[in-house]
């Protein structure tokens, strides 16, 4: 009886370690599907982090062939669909300008002279920074990005409507002696435009600021040039 009772002892013994034994193994199990995911997640971050990087990277290059013409004839200018497009070498720099044909506004490359990728870029109207302007690395990161319209709710589209409408005067006609400034002071929430219009003989011109912030006319002079 004894004997029954102690072998008894034994087999529940043995049965209970084997089930803790399972136990801890089914726990190491969890674990290290837990790492494994977890793992996984983060692969997958980074991976979604890099293409996000790639993506904001630009690799645009100065066409060789359109250089080896411009410094073979030492002027680069051509006219491609309803666009002309000029060369400027300025030291350590290529500014290529595009403008479309029968419009003032100037789009803006500036490549680096020795790797010929592209360092900066932004548009122009009348000589003043519009829109968003941004400028990149050797390796294609964006280094700093300025919006030149945050100041102009009224925008120069805007204003070029308005002068046409208001004013007769179409800022895109080549024939007008037209310049165009603007300039703003956010901490105090202004910013204007201001418009000479010369007429032929330069002995008169037509002086009128435009607020910056809601298109309203500030002034509307006529001057003579000798005042």
């Amino acid at each position: 009886m004894k004997l029954r009772l102690k072998n008894i002892l034994i087999s529940m013994i043995f049965i209970f370690s084997v089930m803790s034994c399972n136990s801890q193994k089914d726990e190491k199990n969890v674990e290290k599907m837990k790492i494994k995911n977890s793992n996984k997640e983060i692969n997958s971050i980074n991976k979604g982090s890099d293409s996000s990087d790639k993506k904001n990277k630009i690799t645009k290059k100065l066409d060789r062939i359109k250089l080896a013409k411009f410094k073979k004839e030492n002027q680069y200018k051509y006219t491609e669909n309803d666009s002309v497009f000029k060369l400027e070498d300025q030291g350590k720099i290529y500014r290529e300008i595009k403008n479309k044909i029968g419009e003032k506004l100037a789009t803006v490359n500036v490549y680096d002279k020795d790797k010929l990728v592209l360092i900066g870029e932004g548009s122009f109207m009348f000589n003043c920074p519009v829109g968003i302007h941004k400028d990149y690395d050797l390796e294609g990161n964006i280094i700093q990005e300025k919006n030149f319209d945050k100041d102009f709710p009224f925008t120069f589209i805007n204003l070029k409507q308005k002068l046409l409408n208001d004013f007769n005067i179409n800022i895109d006609n080549p024939k007008l002696d037209l310049r165009i400034d603007r300039s703003s002071t956010p901490s105090e929430n202004k910013s204007k435009y201001e418009i000479l219009l010369y007429n032929e003989l330069r002995s008169q011109y037509k002086y009128i600021v435009i607020d910056g912030m809601n298109g309203h006319t500030i002034k509307d002079l006529n001057v003579h040039a000798l005042d």
